[in-house]
């Protein structure tokens, strides 16, 4: 009985560390797994929109062209569609209409879609 209690606990010891191994192994797969969900130019987009959704890239203060504002505030407005009313608030034609550049606007465009599930221009 004392045989077979020893056997119990080398063999233990023994596979304790394999299976801490694999646990070790399996947490850092999933970290890298979650911090790269994105493309690297994908990811640099996203940001790009997710800065200008929250106001921290200054813009300039006139609108860059009359055409730029009518597009764009078209533009806007069709992406309002569909998301909720505290981001509308967010994204005001006001505001951006006519002061974003084209990477800007689709760098927006790309954030909205990944953040709330919506399809625009399709």
């Amino acid at each position: 009985m004392k045989n077979k209690f020893l056997i119990l606990l080398i063999s233990i010891g023994i596979s304790l560390p394999v299976f801490n191994g694999l646990a070790q192994q399996n947490t850092q797969h999933s970290d890298h797994l979650r911090s790269y969900r994105f493309g690297d130019t994908d990811m640099d987009i996203y940001k790009l929109g997710e800065k200008l959704y929250y106001n921290k890239v200054k813009l300039p203060a006139e609108p860059i062209s009359e055409d730029k504002t009518k597009v764009q505030s078209i533009y806007l407005r069709a992406m309002c569609k569909g998301i909720p009313e505290s981001v509308k608030k967010r994204i005001g034609k006001a505001k951006f209409a006519g002061r974003l550049d084209d990477e800007q606007l689709n760098a927006l465009k790309y954030y909205l879609t990944i953040r709330f599930k919506q399809k625009y221009g399709q």
